[in-house]
C-alpha cells in the first residue's frame, strides 16, 4: 500500500507542478521552438534566394540559347549548316561581329553535318572528325535541348583566350550541324556575387552528376559530398572540422543545373544560443522564486482542509451528527457548508431509502400473489384440448395444441438461447394459428437445412419477424400471399430468412427502417418486436450482427437474420 501523503504535500507538490510548467514552456520550450522556428526562416530564405539566382541564371542561359537560334537563321550560317559550298566568308564576318558584340563568349564553333568548321578563337588539335566528339554527338541526339557542359576539356579543340576549366559550353543542334559556345564562368559569377548566405556562407553551381560547375575561392566546396548533389536532396546537414553546415540546393527546370547555398548553422543561430543561456537563468529565478510562494500559500489553505477531512473520516464511521463549526467566507468555508448540507441530505436520504424498500417488498409480495403458474396455464389448456376432442371440434384441437406447444417455447425454463428446431416449432405453431385466423389467405413453406436444427439461436428470433410480415406485408395485400421461413449457413454465419410476397415498402420507408435499426429508435412506432428481435441478438453476439431488410413496394419484403454460427450447447 503507497504511503498517505498530507494534504499541505499534496498541495505543494501540485503548486509546484502547475508553476513548473508555464516555466518550463516560457523560459525553456519557448527558445526551442524560437530556434526551430529562426532555423526554419533561415531555411525558407536561403531557398528563396537559391530561386531567385536560378531564375537569373535561366536568364542568362535563355538569352544565350535565344542567341544560338538566332545564329543559326542568318543566311550564311544556315547555308554553311545546310553544307553548300561559298557561305564560309560571310560566316567568318558574323563571327567576328559576334567575338566583338559579346565578350562573355570566349569562343564558338559552327560545326556542319559535313564536318566542316568554322569558329573563331579555337582551332583543331588533331585532323579527327569533330562529329565524332562526344558533344557534338550529344548535341544531335537530342536537338530540342540545349546542352550544357561544365569544365569542358579533353575536346579535341584548343581556346586561344581561355583554359578549359574557367568556361562553360553551351551546345545547340541545329540538324545536321551544331553550334558550341564558350562562355566564360564571370557570367556566372557576376550572378553569384549579388547574394551570400551570411558572412562565412556561400553558393555554388553543380551539374547533376555532381561536378562543380561554379564555385568561389573556398576549400569547403569540395568537402561536401558528391552523393548529396547527384541523390538531389534539397536539404542535408554536414559536419565539417567540428562545425554544422546546412546545405541546400534547387536543381533549375530549365537548365538542370543546380544552384547550392552552404552556410554555418552555428553563425545562423549564435543568438539564439544566447536568449537559450538567459532563458534558463530566469527560469531557475522564477522557479526558487514559486517555491518559496508555494510554501507559505500551501500552509494557509492546508489547516482548513486537514479539519474539514478528519471531520469526514469520522462521518464515515457513521457519525451523520458531526459538522463544520463556523465556516469562514471563503472556498474552503464554502466547502465546510457544503460538507454540513451534505450530511444532513444522507441522513434524509437513507431514511427515505429505508421506507422505500419497505414499499417496494410489500409491492415485490404482491404481484408474487398475482401470478398465474406456468402449470395452471397448460392444465387450462389440456382441458380445452380433451373437450374440444370428445366434441370432435378438430380444428379446436389444432389451434389448442399450437397454442400449447407456442407457450412452451416461449417459457422455455427462463431461457434466452434455445437450439433451431425449437424456435422453428415455435414459429411454426404461431403460422398454424394465424393460418386458421386469415382463413387461409397465406401459404407458409419452411425450408431448413436438418444439419442446422441443433444450432443455438435466440429465443423468439422468427415469430416477431413472422408477425410483421403478416400484419404489413400479406395482410395488406389484395389476394393470396405466401410466406417463406428458411435457415441456411455460409461459412462460419447462420443466416435466418423470412421472405413475403406482400404490399412491400418504398424506398424512402426502408432507408428509414435501415436508420432506425441502427440508432435504436423506432420513430414509426410499428415495429417494437423487430428492434428487439434486432437488439437482443446484438446483445447475445455482439455489434454486427442482427436484421437486415430488403424490399420493393408491392413486390414483399425480406429480412435476413445473421449471427454467428456457434457449437450446440455453447449456450446451454
Amino acid at each position: 500500500m503507497r504511503p498517505r501523503r498530507s494534504i499541505r504535500t499534496q498541495f505543494l507538490l501540485s503548486l509546484l507542478l502547475v508553476l513548473l510548467i508555464p516555466v518550463a514552456l516560457l523560459g525553456v520550450l519557448s527558445p526551442l521552438f524560437y530556434t526551430k522556428t529562426v532555423e526554419d526562416l533561415t531555411v525558407n530564405s536561403s531557398f528563396e534566394m537559391i530561386g531567385q539566382v536560378n531564375r537569373n541564371l535561366d536568364q542568362v542561359f535563355l538569352k544565350l540559347e535565344q542567341l544560338m537560334t538566332l545564329t543559326s537563321k542568318v543566311p550564311d550560317v544556315a547555308a554553311f549548316l545546310a553544307g553548300r559550298r561559298g557561305s564560309e566568308v560571310g560566316v567568318q564576318g558574323y563571327l567576328a561581329a559576334l567575338k566583338d558584340s559579346h565578350p562573355e563568349i570566349t569562343g564558338a564553333v559552327i560545326l556542319n553535318g559535313q564536318d566542316r568548321t568554322e569558329f573563331f578563337d579555337f582551332k583543331r588539335i588533331t585532323r579527327d572528325p569533330l562529329l565524332w566528339e562526344s558533344w557534338a554527338r550529344l548535341a544531335l541526339a537530342d536537338p530540342a535541348k540545349m546542352h550544357i557542359l561544365a569544365r569542358p576539356i579533353g575536346r579535341n579543340l584548343l581556346s586561344r583566350r581561355t583554359m578549359g576549366d574557367n568556361v562553360v559550353s553551351i551546345i545547340k543542334a541545329f540538324p545536321p550541324g551544331v553550334l558550341l559556345l564558350d562562355v566564360h564562368l564571370k557570367t556566372i559569377e557576376k550572378v553569384f556575387s549579388t547574394v551570400r548566405p551570411g558572412t562565412l556562407g556561400f553558393l555554388f553551381l553543380a551539374d547533376p552528376s555532381g561536378d562543380v560547375v561554379y564555385a568561389p575561392v573556398n576549400p569547403l566546396v569540395y568537402r561536401i559530398p558528391s552523393s548529396f548533389l547527384k541523390e538531389g536532396r534539397p536539404r542535408s546537414l554536414f559536419s565539417i572540422d567540428g562545425r554544422i553546415y546546412q546545405v541546400l540546393q534547387t536543381p533549375s527546370s530549365y537548365t538542370g543545373l543546380s544552384t547550392v547555398a552552404v552556410y554555418s548553422l552555428d553563425e545562423a543561430l549564435g543568438g539564439v544560443r544566447l536568449l537559450l543561456l538567459f532563458a534558463f537563468l530566469i527560469a531557475a529565478v522564477t522557479f526558487g522564486l514559486a517555491i518559496g510562494v508555494s510554501f507559505w500559500v500551501s500552509a494557509g489553505i492546508a489547516r482548513p482542509i486537514v479539519k474539514l477531512r478528519r471531520l469526514m473520516e469520522e462521518a464515515e464511521t457513521g457519525n451523520l451528527d458531526v459538522r463544520f463549526p463556523d465556516p469562514p467566507n471563503d472556498e474552503v468555508g464554502r466547502l465546510g457548508q457544503s460538507f454540513n448540507t451534505m450530511i444532513g441530505e444522507i441522513q434524509k436520504l437513507l431514511d427515505q431509502v429505508y421506507e422505500e424498500q419497505q414499499k417496494k417488498r410489500e409491492a415485490e409480495f404482491r404481484i408474487l400473489q398475482a401470478q398465474i403458474k406456468p402449470h395452471f396455464l397448460y392444465n387450462t389448456l389440456d382441458t380445452i384440448h380433451w373437450m374440444a376432442q370428445e366434441k370432435g371440434a378438430q380444428d379446436i384441437v389444432g389451434i389448442v395444441d399450437a397454442l400449447t406447444r407456442l407457450f412452451r417455447i416461449s417459457l422455455s425454463k427462463g431461457r434466452d438461447v434455445i437450439r433451431l428446431e425449437e424456435e422453428l416449432e415455435h414459429v411454426t405453431s404461431y403460422l398454424v394459428i394465424q393460418k386458421i385466423r386469415y382463413l387461409g389467405k397465406f401459404d407458409y413453406l419452411i425450408d431448413v437445412d436438418p444439419t442446422l436444427l441443433s444450432m443455438p439461436v435466440v429465443k423468439l428470433t422468427l415469430q416477431p419477424l413472422v408477425e410483421n410480415a403478416l400484419y404489413h406485408g400479406i395482410k395488406e395485400k389484395v389476394g393470396h400471399g405466401t410466406l417463406t421461413v428458411s435457415a441456411r449457413k455460409d461459412g462460419h454465419v447462420l443466416i435466418l430468412t423470412v421472405k413475403d410476397d406482400g404490399a412491400g415498402m418504398d424506398a424512402a420507408a426502408l432507408v428509414n427502417l435501415e436508420r432506425n435499426l441502427g440508432t435504436g429508435e423506432d420513430s414509426s412506432q410499428k415495429g417494437f418486436g423487430v428492434f428487439s428481435v434486432h437488439h437482443r441478438i446484438r446483445l447475445v453476439f455482439g455489434e454486427g450482427w442482427g436484421l437486415s431488410y430488403e424490399s420493393t413496394l408491392g413486390q414483399g419484403t425480406t429480412v435476413t437474420v445473421r449471427q454467428p454460427l456457434v457449437p450446440e450447447g455453447e449456450f446451454a
